[in-house]
């Protein structure tokens, strides 16, 4: 026989001919792919041993160094005439081309004769394809027309047996042949006959394949299997590492752990289609990091809309079919559901389902998912939008028919066509409620948002529509008033329309059109039948907030008629006069009232309770009276049955009238409730209110928290948002972090919201951080601007804000001592009306200082009294500096010193940097020469603290720090508290940001 140069194949079965003809060659010396091999074959040093490969690894071959081992301990076996037959089995892209490339260059680099054949899909009917390919001189006669007699076929196989048997005697064989289930009949029979005959021969064969490909001998590859000189591998997909390696060695630079996962999850772990995508990328620019995975997703989607098809193809029909199905299905795709739409048998499915699973593209996890989104539309592809459509609602249909849970049967609903079948309608309602039950509010939205699709025209439209607009109370305050709107229009039913318009008018409020809210409620007053005494009592404690946010300038009644006419007459101290003593009912308790008529026994008393008080703190009757509503309002009042309004707008009546602690325990109670199901906007207020009190009473770190929670849970933009940005900056400002407050004042949000009764919060809060960064100009258009709304909205009550001692003293500053007078003693008249503690306490400050009074020390000593006993550690430090000062000035310098160095402490111990640094200069002024200054803020921290606080930063817990820098725990957990004191903090989290705002400034 004539020797020929090897052929060099690269998987592409179109490079193949009919015609092509591969020959053994021993000859590597001209063989360009393996001169590295040739070095290492004719080096007498190199060893041949496979542990001492060096020959280099191609992409398709990461992640298979088993693979590759197993093959060349076989191939140094038939060296050594220990024959084998190796059938390597993967799916399409899995590298079984390369594994064989390989594994062929390593058979040349040991003198080994290496027959080589490729088979093609066309090939699969040319009878002895495969060996014309092997052995290039085959007598072609009688090889056209008829198949070739059994006889003739026997006499053939017996002389190649002898010719291969010359070959390995001459020098050891190995004969390769790739894609072996298109090898045509006559050839596999011969392969299967040689395989039986090798008994000692140095030889190997080695078949690449796919076993799911249909093949006209894949009973006879089947029993070769099964014969003990036969070893099979199987090529799965690529695990994370190399799939690692592949990413990197393909981009050039390392991988984010999180864009190897999704490399991974987009290839299934296929190596081509893995090769495929890293070349998108490197095209596309797309670097290795978690920033990029949505351009990776993006790219990855076109490559898969080539690529997946084409692999499809290769297989029956039946795959492709399959294989859309379960892309749409999902988890519903088991065997049977896909028998019933494709109508193909059990073993069809079943086949189809595990070949996709082999390919990488199905996970093997029994979920019968695709890898990816990406992947799923390739499966689908074909499929236009009304088919994908008709295959979900029968899919969906028939999981009816069986009875499976309502939600899975609704998520196919979802992803069909709407149609207006009432089975449809009741599984999305039924899935609804037990989304809903369970706490997946979006989910059950998403059900009853279709559900009202599918019927425009049925009777329980109304229903559904309110039972949609309660669910988007929770998560979008202008679609749930849009459903709720047309839901209460459409019935006339009362009991539906009881439900549903509390939950508008509440949606109203928040949208800032409370005057519609005080309209709706006015109707719905006229529609109560006068003997339900209970419903009329909530509609008027709603009306009362209502018509409080809506202002003067809305039309809102005055506030003696803030109620309306009904069982009360017009008066809410009908209910409110005998409060419930404090000692009745444990704070927090759920439990039904006690014997007889107490105040406050019912949800709709509790209501019309806590509007009262919030209307008795901004008409300026007495502080008692507001609390006296307020206590009675929350003492049977339940978190989880009752609107949260009214445990918020009682909380913030106890505010108003300095209950700090009263406040701060019913915060409290209310929130250890699950309020998951709440608004999110009403979670913040109250959020608000707790970092409002925490302020007040000196807790900088505590009312921080709290105040970035409420932020978080804020949706945007809201009118409430004045109220939660006025407890964010409070503290920031007090601690002396002026940027980070001035960009949450400039905060784009807060100029989407219109003006309304919670903006005057905002425009002080704001005026304070102006003041505290020199504007005094623009701190003081806020407080008159404050002043204004605060008229507007019948709410001015120092209680609330004192705008006038804050505007009295930047006047005072100015250089005004006429106007700083006029306003402090506006508000002490107020503040003496009112009858709070801290509101009056604050009052007598401003008058004291306002200007040169000879009773400033009598008013000062008042103020700091009754801040004592009130417990608000701010405003008193605040107090003491004043008294402080002003006792300097009339030449009691001892007094004046002991007085500051408390307030020195106070203010250090709560983390508010601008009072310590401002008692701290006027402890100086008096000639006090203090030890140190422990002053707040990262420059306060002392060399340990610094240490232990940058390797916290670093991720390091207590006991690490400790072993690094040779100290005990307990001095780690010391300086970390004072670092927390000092920084304003209440833990870990905070640290980093704190010291990079630090650096910033």
């Amino acid at each position: 026989m004539n020797r020929a140069e090897d052929t060099a194949h690269d998987g592409d079965a179109s490079r193949v001919s009919y015609d092509t003809h591969v020959a053994y060659d021993t000859d590597v010396a001209h063989d360009a792919d393996v001169s590295y091999d040739a070095h290492v074959a004719h080096d007498p040093h190199a060893s041949h041993a496979p542990h001492a490969e060096r020959e280099p690894t191609g992409p398709a071959l990461v992640g298979r160094a088993g693979e590759v081992g197993e093959l060349l301990l076989m191939l140094e076996d038939a060296r050594v005439r220990r024959p084998g037959v190796v059938l390597v089995e993967g799916a399409p892209g899995t590298g079984r081309t390369a594994l064989l490339e390989r594994l062929a260059r390593h058979g040349r680099a040991r003198d080994m004769t290496v027959l080589r054949a490729q088979c093609g899909a066309m090939e699969q009917t040319f009878a002895l394809g495969v060996i014309r390919q092997l052995f290039k001189a085959v007598d072609h006669t009688g090889l056209t027309g008829r198949p070739p007699s059994t006889e003739w076929l026997f006499g053939l196989f017996e002389g190649l047996l002898q010719e291969t048997t010359q070959l390995a005697e001459r020098a050891p064989v190995l004969m390769v042949v790739d894609d072996f289930h298109y090898a045509d009949l006559q050839s596999a029979q011969w392969i299967d006959f040689l395989a039986r005959r090798l008994r000692s021969a140095p030889l190997l064969i080695v078949l690449a394949t796919d076993r799911d490909v249909p093949a006209a001998h894949q009973e006879l590859t089947a029993e070769l299997a099964l014969s003990p000189l036969c070893h099979t591998i199987d090529l799965g997909p690529l695990r994370p590492a190399a799939v690692a390696e592949l990413t990197v060695g393909a981009l050039g630079e390392p991988a984010d752990d999180a864009f190897v996962r999704q490399c991974l999850h987009l290839s299934g772990g296929n190596p081509q289609l893995l090769t495929l995508l890293l070349r998108e990328f490197t095209r596309g620019g797309i670097a290795p990091l978690a920033g990029e995975r949505a351009r990776a997703a993006e790219a990855a989607a076109r490559v898969a809309e080539v690529v997946v098809p084409k692999w499809l193809a290769r297989y029956p029909d039946d795959l492709t079919v399959v294989a859309g199905m379960a892309a749409l299905l999902g988890d519903e795709a088991d065997i049977g559901l896909l028998q019933q739409l494709t109508g193909l048998s059990h073993r069809g499915v079943s086949s189809a389902l595990t070949l996709l699973e082999r390919t990488g593209l199905l996970r093997a996890d029994g979920s019968r998912r695709s890898v990816h989104p990406v992947v799923r539309a390739a499966f689908s592809s074909h499929l236009s939008l009304a088919e994908r459509a008709d295959i979900q609602a029968r899919a969906a249909h028939l999981l009816f028919t069986r009875g499976v849970p309502h939600e899975r049967v609704a998520d196919l609903i979802l992803t069909s066509e709407p149609t207006q079948e009432r089975w449809q309608v009741g599984v999305l309602r039924a899935a609804a409620t037990d989304a809903s039950a369970r706490g997946a509010t979006d989910r059950a939205i998403s059900y009853l948002r279709r559900a009202a699709q599918a019927t425009p025209f049925l009777p329980e439209r109304a229903s559904m529509l309110l039972e949609l607009g309660a669910l988007e109370s929770r998560t979008d305050v202008a679609a749930s008033v849009r459903h709720l709107e047309e839901g209460t229009q459409l019935t006339a039913d009362p009991a539906l329309r009881a439900r549903g318009v509390p939950l508008l008018a509440d949606g109203l409020i928040q949208c800032g059109q409370a005057h519609r809210a005080v309209e709706l409620l006015d109707e719905q007053a006229a529609e109560t039948p006068p003997d339900d005494a209970e419903a009329l009592r909530r509609i008027r404690g709603q009306r009362a907030i209502a018509a409080i946010a809506a202002g003067a300038a809305d039309g809102a009644a005055p506030a003696a008629e803030l109620v309306g006419s009904g069982p009360f007459g017009g008066r809410l101290d009908a209910v409110s006069t005998d409060a419930v003593p404090p000692h009745a009912v444990p704070p927090g308790s759920t439990s039904g009232p006690t014997p007889g008529p107490t105040p406050g026994s019912t949800s709709g008393e509790r209501a019309l309770l806590a509007a009262h008080a919030l209307h008795t703190s901004l008409r300026m009757g007495t502080a008692a009276e507001a609390v006296a509503a307020a206590e009675s309002a929350l003492h049977y009042f339940d978190a989880e049955r009752e609107p949260l309004w009214v445990a918020v707008v009682a909380i913030e009546a106890l505010r108003h009238a300095d209950r700090l602690d009263a406040a701060s325990r019913w915060t409290e109670t209310v929130s250890a409730f699950d309020l998951g199901g709440r608004p999110p906007a009403m979670r913040a207020v109250l959020r608000a209110q707790e970092a409002q009190n925490r302020f007040h009473q000196g807790d900088l770190p505590g009312a921080r928290t709290a105040a970035d929670e409420a932020l978080r849970l804020l949706p945007d933009p809201h009118p409430y948002g004045a109220l939660v940005a006025s407890a964010v900056l409070l503290p920031l400002v007090e601690s002396g972090r002026t940027q980070d407050a001035r960009r949450i004042a400039d905060d784009p949000r807060w100029r989407t919201v219109p003006e309304n009764w919670l903006w005057p919060h905002f425009l002080a809060a704001r005026a304070q951080l102006g003041a505290a960064e020199g504007h005094i100009h623009a701190a003081l258009h806020d407080l008159e601007q404050c002043g204004r709304l605060l008229a507007r909205y019948a709410g001015d009550n120092p209680g609330r804000i004192a705008w006038r001692s804050q505007a009295a003293q930047l006047h005072r500053q100015q250089g005004r001592p006429q106007e700083a007078q006029r306003l402090s003693d506006e508000e002490l008249a107020l503040a003496r009306r009112w009858g709070a503690p801290i509101t009056l306490a604050k009052s007598l400050r401003a008058a004291a200082l306002a200007d040169a009074r000879s009773d400033a020390p009598e008013l000062l000593e008042e103020s700091v009294l009754l801040l004592e006993d009130a417990g608000c550690g701010l405003e008193l430090v605040r107090s003491l500096i004043a008294q402080g000062t002003v006792l300097h000035a009339a030449g009691r310098t001892e007094s004046a010193r002991e007085i500051l160095r408390r307030a020195l402490g106070l203010a250090q111990a709560g983390s508010a940097q601008r009072a310590a640094q401002e008692a701290y200069h006027k402890l100086l002024a008096t000639g006090a020469r203090p030890r140190r200054y422990s002053q707040v803020g990262p420059r306060a921290l002392t060399a340990g603290q610094r240490r232990v606080v940058e390797l916290a930063v670093q991720g390091l817990s207590n006991e690490d720090i400790a072993g690094r820098l040779y100290v005990t725990q307990r001095t780690v957990e010391f300086h970390l508290t004072n670092a927390y004191r000092k920084l304003g903090i209440s833990g870990r989290t905070d640290l980093a940001r704190t010291l990079r705002s630090a650096v910033a400034a």
